[in-house]
């Protein structure tokens, strides 16, 4: 199924209990409780920044890969970063 991800930026913030939650705009994300319940788990913190940056690496991701085909053609090797783009969106890769 595939659905699509709330829009970015998204940024990570430490409440003042000490919870790490990521916020889309104004708005807690779904797996914002799942990651303040790891906390005093070590790199809790740098995972949610890693899925904080996640629509912004993903946008940057197909940039990347319009730029290449754009100046290689047809013939260059996608599949690696194709099957990374359909796990994100959620499709079979």
């Amino acid at each position: 199924m595939t659905t699509t991800h709330t829009p970015g930026p998204w940024n990570v913030e430490i409440s003042g209990d000490g919870s790490i939650i990521v916020f889309a705009g104004d708005r807690a994300m779904v797996g914002a409780p799942v990651i303040a319940r790891l906390i005093d788990r070590p790199g809790s913190y740098a995972d949610a920044r890693l899925i904080a940056a996640a629509p912004e690496l993903l946008a940057a991701l197909r940039d990347l890969i319009a730029q290449y085909r754009s100046d290689i053609g047809p013939h260059g090797d996608f599949e690696r970063y194709e099957d990374v783009i359909a796990k994100a969106e959620g499709r079979e890769a």
